[in-house]
């Protein structure tokens, strides 16, 4: 697989990703609950009207949400709080490798779980859907990737760009 491909099946996949968010309703630990609920409440309106949702295919969604929500939690909260033990690991004096190598692993396949999850979650919504909804969903992965390749774009050359000054400020302090 060519670097161009491998990128945008990453912006595809992280596209997808956030469809999969707006519709499981994901909570962060921290900030507000009940704003990043609503947060999310609005987003699945927002794609249930794109999609043109019947009323028994939303109930169905939300009830594929709750139940996907109820089963991952734990992973989510494990995986956080491997995130938040590997960060710690950062400020402690002595540096520990084999313990940091052990967390980045556990992390990893907490994060592997989690994304398997996430594409079995999508794999279910799509069987939701009649063909129709599943081509403006992809229509708006698809949107939704290209944004992401630009914004993307957009960042790697400011990177550059405040690359290229520090290098000019560094050669012009020498």
């Amino acid at each position: 697989m060519n670097n161009q491909t491998a990128k945008r099946l990453y912006l595809y996949l992280m596209a997808g990703f956030m469809s999969v968010f707006a519709f499981i309703g994901v909570t962060h630990a921290q900030g507000g609950m009940h704003h990043e609920a609503d947060k999310h409440s609005r987003m699945f309106e927002r794609m249930a009207q794109r999609l043109d949702l019947t009323d028994e295919q939303q109930t169905a969604v939300e009830q594929l949400r709750e139940q996907f929500h109820a089963q991952h939690a734990p992973l989510k909260e494990r995986l956080h709080a491997t995130r938040k033990e590997l960060n710690g690991l950062s400020t402690v004096d002595k540096y520990d490798e084999d313990a940091v190598a052990d967390l980045a692993d556990q992390l990893g396949e907490l994060s592997k779980e989690l994304a398997v999850a996430h594409l079995s979650f999508r794999n279910q919504l799509q069987l939701l859907l009649t063909e129709e909804q599943r081509a403006k969903m992809a229509t708006y992965h698809e949107k939704m990737a290209n944004k992401m390749e630009r914004k993307t774009r957009h960042l790697e050359k400011r990177k550059e760009r405040i690359e290229r000054r520090q290098a000019r400020h560094e050669a012009h302090a020498e």
